[in-house]
């Protein structure tokens, strides 16, 4: 009967390591493409700079040296800028590894008062799909900002305001 008992757990503890190397590989996997996303077109440009005065710092609700720049549906008449967010889902799971989604958000900053674009930031990030997840515990991410050789790519921004 001990055998037979060291046999089931041996064909467990196989099962339950095979299970977490195949969630791991499935996260590395994503990890990596996400990667090579942000190294091919993640980052920051910048179409124009704006200095701002004490008035348009104001205005647009100023604190500590950073502006609010609303959604274009947020924004009000006194604000000079907006934002316009664009997601793309590249890759969407929802199976027996868990949920994992794989998105590309393109954020586009405009002037209100000519429609003019000012900056445009591209990232991409990966959500789920991880170990702890599937285990009932926070979600894992990886993303651009996760990225040390380019996460001063998203270090810039259209306006300077010295306080």
């Amino acid at each position: 009967m001990k055998p037979f008992i060291y046999l089931i757990l041996k064909i467990f503890l196989l099962l339950a390591i095979a299970s977490i190397g195949s969630c791991w590989g499935y996260q590395e996997y994503w990890d990596q493409q996400v990667r090579a996303l942000c190294e091919k077109d993640g980052g920051i440009v910048i179409f124009e700079e704006i200095n701002l005065t004490k008035e348009m710092y104001i205005r647009n609700e100023g604190h500590k040296g950073n502006i609010r720049i609303p959604s274009k549906r947020h924004a009000k008449a006194n604000h000079d800028f907006y934002s316009v967010t664009n997601t793309t889902n590249i890759k969407y799971f929802n199976n027996s590894k868990g949920k994992l989604y794989v998105q590309r958000v393109e954020n586009m900053i405009y002037r209100q008062a000519d429609e003019r674009l000012i900056e445009k930031k591209v990232y991409y990030f990966r959500r789920n799909g991880d170990i702890l997840h599937n285990l009932g515990m926070h979600q894992g991410s990886f993303s651009c900002y996760s990225i040390p050789s380019i996460k001063n790519r998203y270090d810039k921004r259209f306006y300077k305001y010295e306080i």
